[in-house]
């Protein structure tokens, strides 16, 4: 069943197929003002830092591109307001795998502490994916560290480490998949072929640094082989063994060789209804509630199939629709996101001094 939103567009197990098919006219004002309307940026940057944390400093390692750097795919996809929805989308995907969900109720405050899981994972993610490569660097050396510690079993006895790259590959997975589902549900425009398979490919980079096979104490301190890691030059065994999808065709397929290890098991019940309705109200659960709904509905039918969370098409429809508005402000609003911004001022302050 299918329900239909202002403008024409469909809600259901088809959404995605036709929110595809063209650029959307509520993102057109905003090629007019790729940096926002400064004096209401400064609203919405204070209202972005209390839910994602603190920007990057873009005075650290003036003139490093990081991982990847300007024109790459990732900060392509990562420029637009649309990523803000990622978080959550790549949470819900997580807790389908009985082992990472045990991890998650195991070794977090994941319900007493939501906000401050979800700033540590934007954290991560921002320093990876648009710090200097210094920063990538510290920051997959904390992520390993709090790796370490994350060992256990399941509720029904299975073994799990959190530095399996079995389990690396699984998180990995969730947060690529999760920014070009999003992209698809929410964004400007589809993601061009290309531009998946790139961002695909540079990923797998970050996420094969979780690796402890990879020394990264001994070679942080290398500025060659830092360099040598920006241009693709370092082998990484996730990489090469094949754990890490290179193109948008091995994400799925990546995707379908774990769909036999993925059930909603009452760990997973019970986080998911936790990010569904969490201790919010007024108008914060409304917004909350309304960008869940996004979330749930950016998940491939193959996970969304996996969950308990109810559909109701008339109610999703209009709660879709409202964060899909709020996103088209936030583009002419905001322009590109403040942590693109704050890189790309990085990335280029040699060339500019």
């Amino acid at each position: 069943m299918t329900a239909t939103i202002p403008g024409g567009h469909a809600v259901g197990r088809s959404a995605r197929a036709v929110w595809r098919r063209r650029r959307r006219p509520g993102a057109l004002p905003a090629l007019l003002v790729p940096d926002g309307i400064p004096v209401l940026r400064r609203g919405t940057e204070a209202a972005m830092r209390s839910m994602f944390g603190a920007p990057l400093d873009p005075t650290v390692d003036p003139g490093d591109p990081g991982l990847n750097g300007p024109g790459s795919a990732t900060w392509q996809l990562f420029s637009d307001p649309c990523i803000a929805v990622t978080g959550l989308n790549a949470l819900m995907i997580q807790t389908l795998h009985p082992r990472a969900m045990a991890g998650v109720t195991d070794h977090s405050s994941f319900a007493e502490d939501l906000m401050g899981r979800l700033h540590r994972t934007a954290g991560y993610v921002q320093a990876v994916t648009c710090g200097s490569t210094g920063e990538a660097v510290a920051a997959s050396l904390r992520a390993r560290g709090a790796h370490r510690r994350v060992v256990g079993a399941t509720p029904e006895g299975e073994p799990y480490r959190a530095d399996d790259p079995r389990l690396l590959t699984w998180v990995s997975l969730g947060l690529t998949l999760s920014v070009l589902t999003v992209w698809d549900l929410l964004g400007p425009h589809p993601v061009p072929p290309d531009v998946a398979d790139r961002f695909v490919a540079e990923q797998a980079v970050a996420a094969a640094l979780l690796d402890e096979r990879v020394d990264l104490r001994r070679l942080a301190d290398d500025p060659g082989w830092l360099a040598a890691l920006r241009h693709g030059e370092v082998e990484l065994p996730m990489v090469v063994e094949g754990h890490l999808p290179q193109s948008r065709a091995q994400l799925d397929a990546t995707l379908a060789g774990f769909l036999d290890e993925l059930e909603a098991r009452d760990q997973a019940r019970e986080a998911l209804a936790f990010l569904m309705d969490p201790p919010l109200t007024g108008v914060g659960l409304a917004g909350w509630k309304a960008v869940a709904t996004a979330a749930v509905a950016a998940l491939p039918d193959s996970l969304r199939d996996r969950t308990p969370i109810p559909r109701n098409p008339v109610r999703d429809a209009a709660r879709i629709q409202a964060v899909r508005s709020a996103v088209d402000a936030l583009r002419v609003v905001h322009g590109r996101t403040s942590t693109i911004r704050l890189a790309t001022a990085r990335a280029t302050a040699l060339a500019t001094a």
